[in-house]
């Protein structure tokens, strides 16, 4: 995996001309250090993050269909986020986005698993986190509309379709950041979280807080959808895909599982980011439809493999 990584970074740096700004002369170091390096680095570690946030999602409710999405956080990050844009879209900064996307994604997330704890019921669960992300939907494309018809919509329509066109270094280091903690928190509970995963009653034998930890989980998966989305926007189905794919390849394993699912999530959205910038140049397609793209067919072969089991 490190080495296909390698191989999309290197033709990332290198390969085609960039529509980013055209100013710019390809060969130059100037081009490479402050338009394709922050870019790809970004793409990385938003991906990185959104999947290992998924992997903290389906260990918190030990089940390998949870994700963000299914959760409400990326719904209530998206939401929280367009309401910054509609009141103060044009003094935004990447910290006040981060910061409106994680009290969203966290109040909504928490109502989600609050509304589904009282019988644990999974399918409880998602049909809360379904209803959920259709209303909040509904009212983040409302925002849309509404700035769409102002003629202020573009950055918006831009963060929900997930893109990663013009990021600066300010913007890198700010998700970095927040990705650099979570991966710190969750090595360092790895072990207890691998005992979350085997039940309460196993937790509780092994004299871990259960309800600290199921809290301190929530927190880091808001955290780090918070702090993907509010730089590269909505990146559908990789929350879901990669840990999924991860956990079945190299096991349940807590810490390897988390160090596989971010380098799995950073392959998928740097190789989306380059499809999108060179499928139908001069025109750049949306990091989200490429992500979708991938994402749908393997969610939807999953279902069905499930059912014929």
């Amino acid at each position: 995996m490190l080495a296909l990584l390698a191989i999309v970074c290197v033709a990332t740096l290198t390969w085609g001309r960039n529509v980013d700004d055209l100013s710019f002369d390809f060969w130059s170091l100037d081009f490479v250090l402050d338009l394709r390096l922050p870019r790809l680095v970004t793409a990385a570690v938003c991906g990185a993050s959104v999947a290992l946030a998924g992997c903290l999602s389906q260990n918190l409710f030990r089940n390998v269909l949870a994700s963000p999405s299914i959760l409400g956080t990326e719904a209530g990050t998206s939401f929280a986020i367009g309401v910054i844009f509609y009141f103060w879209g044009a003094y935004l900064d990447s910290r006040l986005v981060m910061v409106s996307g994680f009290l969203g994604g966290t109040i909504v997330t928490l109502f989600t698993v609050r509304f589904a704890a009282k019988d644990d019921s999974m399918t409880k669960l998602l049909l809360a986190g379904f209803a959920l992300n259709a209303f909040l939907g509904s009212l983040t494309s409302l925002i849309l509309g509404q700035l769409m018809e102002s003629g202020q919509g573009t950055d918006l329509y831009r963060w929900l379709m997930g893109s990663f066109v013009a990021k600066d270094w300010n913007q890198c280091l700010a998700v970095c950041s927040t990705f650099a903690f979570g991966l710190v928190v969750v090595l360092r509970i790895a072990s207890p979280l691998d005992s979350l995963w085997l039940g309460d009653d196993v937790a509780k034998i092994n004299g871990l807080p259960v309800r600290f930890m199921r809290m301190a989980s929530v927190a880091i998966i808001c955290l780090l959808t918070a702090g993907a989305i509010g730089v590269g926007g909505v990146l559908p189905f990789v929350s879901l895909i990669v840990p999924h794919y991860m956990r079945l390849k190299h096991g349940g394993s807590m810490r390897s599982l988390a160090m596989n699912c971010c380098l799995g999530g950073a392959l998928l959205t740097t190789t989306a980011d380059l499809l999108a910038k060179h499928s139908f140049y001069p025109v750049e397609t949306s990091v989200g439809i490429l992500t979708t793209l991938i994402g749908a067919p393997y969610f939807i072969w999953l279902l069905m493999k499930r059912a014929q089991l």
